[in-house]
């Protein structure tokens, strides 16, 4: 859509452009950032392993937000400490190494790439 300004205006269309298209942008990939890290969350319940179940259900995720950014982190909030564990493996006591159950990792990885392809695909139909 055009509009017509004078001369002296023009310097402040562009600027008011430029900050609509900022919080389209912003608004945009908060909406994404929290889209995805809830697909990436359930993505890991199920690639959970399940002995009793608690380690499955107490996945959550912990979000961060002020007017610029949003910060999503995933957590295990009940058996936090088997996390590393449970997604390297481990040595026992008696000298055997524990089989390794990559849950976190891979999926971390699926969700960075969904997020780029994702705030690519905002800035350019941002514009628009």
């Amino acid at each position: 859509m055009s509009k017509v300004v004078g001369v002296d205006q023009v310097g402040d269309e562009i600027s008011l452009s430029l900050l609509k298209f900022n919080d389209m942008v912003i608004e945009g990939t908060k909406s994404a950032v929290s889209q995805i890290a809830e697909q990436c969350k359930n993505n890991i319940v199920d690639a959970s392993p399940v002995l009793t179940g608690k380690y499955k259900k107490g996945w959550k995720i912990k979000k961060d937000e002020n007017a610029f950014k949003l910060i999503c982190t995933i957590h295990n909030k009940n058996r936090y400490q088997l996390t590393h564990l449970l997604e390297n493996g481990h040595l026992m006591r008696n000298g055997v190494r524990t089989k390794a159950f990559p849950h976190i990792r891979t999926n971390a990885q699926k969700a960075n790439l969904e997020l780029a392809d994702k705030v690519e695909e905002i800035v350019e139909n941002a514009g628009h």
